[in-house]
């Protein structure tokens, strides 16, 4: 029982590692409306991650980054960096806790922006869009009441929202820069336990079964054998 419970734990935990460390490959299908400011789309937008065979899923991505661009079709290698934890490195993101100490709070506002599309009218999105592009581009557009209510949600602690469903997406080729590589996005509703994971498909619930499985198989015909000599 402990070579079975040794065998199966070490399938876990590799399991996990390999999916936990996964990268992900990002699809960008274009805006879910065709709203814009006059120049750029705003608003969710469409995509797809695939981190493993047969776990693609469709995602919704807002657009943080107004330094670098995205064109719909382009795909690209992402990492997922979760905000649930407050105090997180953000070391696989453009702007890293140790070269910004305000940076969590600053992904942390633009997610809380974000949420406000689907509570909001489309004729404020272009006020939306531009405060949350202010946030990492200060200035880049004329500060409107947005600016400030993202300012002052930061202030109240988001009075208790729970960024345990927010990830930022961004490019590899970006991590820890400010330009180069694919737009940084916010992604809500992905579910997982850590940076870039992403919840298995039942297939790869079925291959673990399997494996556990084979490896009971194992346990018992070592145990049996030791028994007859």
């Amino acid at each position: 029982m402990t070579l079975l419970r040794s065998l199966v734990g070490a399938a876990a935990m590799a399991l996990s590692a390999t999916v936990a460390a996964a990268q992900t490959t990002v699809t960008y299908l274009g805006g879910t409306t065709a709203e814009s400011d006059g120049y750029h789309l705003i608003g969710p937008f469409n995509g797809t991650l695939q981190t493993l065979p047969g776990s693609a899923q469709s995602i919704t991505m807002f657009c943080i980054d107004v330094l670098n661009d995205v064109s719909i079709g382009d795909s690209w290698t992402g990492v997922l960096t979760s905000l649930a934890d407050p105090a997180a490195t953000l070391s696989t993101t453009r702007h890293a806790a140790a070269s910004d100490p305000t940076a969590m709070t600053k992904y942390r506002t633009t997610a809380w922006l974000t949420t406000q599309f689907g509570l909001h009218s489309s004729e404020s999105w272009a006020d939306i869009q531009h405060a949350i592009w202010n946030v990492w581009a200060p200035g880049q557009y004329a500060a409107n009441a947005w600016d400030a209510a993202g300012a002052s949600a930061a202030a109240s602690g988001f009075a208790g929202f729970d960024f345990s469903n927010y990830w930022v997406l961004t490019d590899v080729t970006g991590v820890g820069q400010a330009l180069g590589g694919a737009q940084e996005f916010i992604v809500p509703g992905i579910g997982g336990g850590g940076t870039g994971s992403v919840v298995p498909e039942p297939s790869t619930y079925l291959l673990m079964a399997t494996g556990m499985v084979a490896l009971a198989g194992v346990a018992r015909r070592r145990r049996q054998s030791v028994r007859t000599r």
